[in-house]
Formats: C-alpha cells, structure tokens, sequence
C-alpha cells in the first residue's frame, strides 16, 4: 500500500465523495427542494410552516476509479502487497477517478404565502467536484523499474487531474405560477477552500538500471491554492478571500396525462482564487535514485511533486463550478382505491456544461403510506451502476438512507474479506457509496382558505415571480397599444385592467 498511495496523491488532490444526486428527484423532501429549486416541501392542510435538519449533515459518500489499474489498487489498499500483472505499458491505457461531494450542513425554509405556494429558504453546503487521469505506467513506476523493459519512455506519464472544494451559501425561492407551472430560484455566495489542477503535457521516463535510478522530464502547468502545513480547520469557515457566484434555476410542468416534468439549469457560477494562489508552468528533469529500494514510491513522489511546482508565480485565477443541465420526467400510478399504494417511476438525463459527463437514470419507487423504497440504475462513464434507497416520509419528518452503487458497495466488502478473486479482477469500476439524510417541520399548521388561522390568504394575485411577469407583460402590452394609437392615428379609449391588455387588444374599439 505504502507504494500505490503517493501514486493517488500524485494524481489527485484528495479522493472526495461522489455525491448522490437523483435519487431524491420527486420525493419533496428538504434536500430534493434545494437540489431542485422548483420542487415543493409544504402542504397545506397537511405539514407545518418550517422545515429544518436542525444541523444534522444530509452527507453523501462515494469514489470509484475505472481503468485497468484498479486490481493494482486494491492489492495495495487490502493486501498490502502488489503486482503489475494488470497493467499494460507502451499503451497509454488511461485510468479514471471521478469525483463530486455534496454535504449540506444546514438546511432550513418557510412556507410564506398561500398567494403562489411560495417557499423560501436558506442553506449551508460544502461542495467538492473534480476528476483525473492517469496512465498505467504512471502507477506502475511508482512499483520499480522491473516491468519496464526499455531503457527510454516518451509521454507515458501524461495525466491530469483537477480538484476544487468551496463552501455554498445559498438563499432558495419557490413559487406556484398556475395549474401547469412552477418556477424556483437558488442564487449562491461562494468561499473557496482548496483547488489543485495539473496538466502534464510532455513526460519522458530514462532508465539507468545498472544504478537502479530514473530521470524524470514532466513538462505542463500547475495551479495550486494549497501551501503544505497551511490548511488546518480554519479553511472550513467561510471567509470569502476567494469568493464566487453561481445561480440554479429550476422550472417544473404538469403536463397531460398526470406527468410531471421538470428543467434544471444547476450550480452555473464561478469561484475568483485569491492573488496568493500558486501557479506553474514547469518543464524539468530531476534524477530518483533507488528505484527498486525501499521508500523508492517516497522518493519518486518528492521528485514529482518538485518538478509540478517549479518555476511558481502568486496569481489569481478563475475557474467555473461544475454546471449541469437535467431534464426529468415523472408520473404517480395508484396500485390500490384510495391511492395509498404508488408507484412512481423517474427518467433522467444530466449533461455536464463544461465537461463531457453524460448520465441517463430511471428509478422505480414504491410508496406505502409513509414508506418508500426505491431502485435506481444510471448508465455514465463509467459504466452500469445500481443504487437503493429507503425512506420514511410524513408530513413534518423525513429520514432517507442508501447508496447509488450497490453493486460497489457489495464488491468492496468482499474485498474487506481479502477475496482475492474479487480483488485481482477487473471489472468496469471500483467504488463504494453511501447517503443520508433527516429533517423535520415545525411551527404552526399550513391552513388553506377554508379554515386559515395563521397564514393571510389573501386575493389570489399570485407570487412575486407571477406579478413579476404580469407587470412586464403589462408594459409590453402598454407599449403596443401606444404603437397602434400612432399607426392609426386615432384614440384608443379601454378601461382594461393592465395585466389583461395583451389578451384582449383584438377587442378594443378604435373611433
């Protein structure tokens, strides 16, 4: 293990969680209404006004890596001890490590207005999005020089890898705008923790073995946030020296038929490194001596590491989040009378903005009066993945526990029980997952006209985006009646109400 863990470090800053993130899609629950800004978490008649995980960590924990080194990896990590049998070299056989984490820390909104169904609220999440690329000789380097049989190597150890973790501060807005739509806005503030990014353009690998030593040439840039011996707890406060925005916008459709859709534009924003940050453009060669000794993966990673962060300037940067856009579908069958057995299925499609990550996702969920249990299969790069979750919901309480890769999940436990079978075979990926979540709602009861005694109902003008939208479409409209009084040169006498001109200017009298 102690060979094949700098190769991680090499690659990749650190091995994050690959966040959950669709089998909450339709469920209504805390953590689906700030996923998904459109989705609902109140009804009336039904919940209370306030929602909150009372600080209770809606965390998400999941890594997997794809490429033929994955049986080199385990071998390290479960058995202590390795071998290159799996590995091809003159190749430039590509491995895989994804990752993105998504843990809200805080979560808390209220129900304000019967006028829209509006709903707003308020979270605290941490975020880590990223990916790498390495070859199989990258790894198989860092286990001695016995497998290489030529003394001169060219650009077998050009990888990539890019990591960035911040802190979203993020205020929600949810509204009704009729029987068909629904609109929800998530407008965040942004504090960078950490960001590491590396592009390795050029590498050539010369071989001494008679002196059991390397020279090493890595040319390419680095970016780097992170001064060793500087990051401690502090960096998980909020401080805003490298600050950014982002924005989600969500829109949800009751279509014919009783099915829901539902567009979302997801976490678009960018985040300003501060002038501290560190930033490389290297083209180096060092020697490594003792290739084939004990502590040899130490000493390549030094010498690695040295040539990454040559030639360093402090400079800010800029670098996007990880944008998506998701397209979801969704219809509720009753399998009883009265509707208290469901079964509801969900298509999904997400496309990553500025990245080539392309996922697909059909859950079945079924639905017992306050129990729900789903099953989720998704098809992205890195193959076929099934997930399950369980979930107890009511009206004011909400637990949900599971994973969206159980057949990882299944596998690594079979390598805890050191099965070599399964730890020296190699199949599409490697990973492990896991999720939960909790909140509750408190405060008093949401009560419709009928029977209101806290909330206002009021006349039913609608929201603020709906009034919003009335007032733009009135001056449109204003503009236009204008136009038509030049063009014709007459008076145009109408006592219309303005949010009703459009409709209804073919029925003015013109004298």
């Amino acid at each position: 293990m102690n060979k094949i863990l700098p190769a991680l470090i090499l690659c990749i800053f650190s091995t994050q969680a690959f966040a959950q993130r669709f089998a909450q899609y339709y469920t209504n629950t805390l953590y689906d209404s700030f996923e998904n800004p459109s989705q609902k978490v109140f009804t009336p008649d039904s919940s209370r006004m306030f929602a909150f995980n009372f600080l209770f960590p809606s965390l998400s924990i999941n890594a997997y890596i794809t490429g033929s080194a994955q049986p080199l990896i385990k071998q390290g990590i479960f058995l202590g001890k390795t071998n290159n049998s799996n590995l091809t070299y003159g190749q430039n056989s590509a491995n895989r490590l994804y990752t993105v984490d998504n843990v809200y820390i805080g979560m808390f909104k209220v129900y304000t207005s019967l006028k829209g169904d509006q709903e707003i609220g308020f979270s605290w999440q941490t975020k880590g999005e990223g990916n790498a690329r390495f070859t199989d000789e990258t790894v198989g380097l860092f286990n001695g020089n016995s497998s290489f049989n030529s003394t001169n190597y060219k650009d077998i150890a050009n990888d990539n890898y890019w990591y960035q973790g911040y802190h979203q501060l993020s205020v929600t807005y949810r509204e009704t705008l009729n029987n068909q739509f629904s609109v929800g806005l998530k407008l965040s503030a942004l504090s960078g923790i950490v960001h590491e990014d590396a592009s390795i353009n050029h590498s050539d690998v010369t071989f001494d073995k008679p002196h059991n030593q390397l020279d090493l040439t890595l040319a390419g840039h680095n970016r780097t946030t992170y001064d060793p011996g500087t990051f401690g707890a502090a960096n998980f406060i909020p401080d805003f020296r490298s600050p950014g925005l982002s924005f989600s916008l969500g829109v949800g459709q009751h279509a014919e038929g009783g099915i829901n859709l539902q567009y979302n534009l997801k976490d678009l924003g960018f985040i300003r490194w501060n002038a501290n940050s560190n930033v490389h453009n290297f083209n180096n060669t060092q020697t490594v001596t003792g290739v084939n000794g004990n502590g040899s993966s130490g000493d390549l990673y030094k010498v690695a590491l040295k040539i990454l962060t040559d030639r360093g300037i402090k400079q800010s940067f800029i670098t996007p989040t990880d944008g998506r856009f998701e397209v979801s579908a969704s219809k509720n069958f009753g399998l009883n009378d009265d509707a208290t057995f469901k079964y509801i299925p969900v298509l999904i499609a997400s496309k990553q903005l500025f990245y080539n990550g392309l996922t697909g996702v059909f859950t079945n969920n079924l639905q017992y009066h306050n129990l729900m249990i789903g099953v989720t299969q998704s098809i992205d790069d890195t193959g076929y993945n099934l997930g399950g979750q369980l979930m107890i919901k009511s009206p004011n309480f909400e637990f949900f526990i599971g994973s969206e890769q159980l057949l990882h999940d299944y596998s690594v436990l079979l390598d805890l029980r050191k099965d070599n079978t399964e730890i020296n075979r190699a199949s599409a990926s490697i990973g492990a997952g896991f999720y939960m979540g909790f909140s509750v709602k408190f405060g008093h009861d949401i009560e419709t006209h009928e029977n209101a005694s806290h909330i206002s109902t009021g006349d039913d003008e609608g929201g603020l985006i709906r009034r919003l939208l009335h007032g733009v479409f009135s001056i449109t409209g204003s503009r236009l009646l204008h136009r038509l009084q030049i063009l014709s040169g007459s008076k145009v006498q109408s006592r219309l109400r303005p949010q009703t001109v459009l409709p209804r200017i073919s029925a003015m009298r013109v004298e």
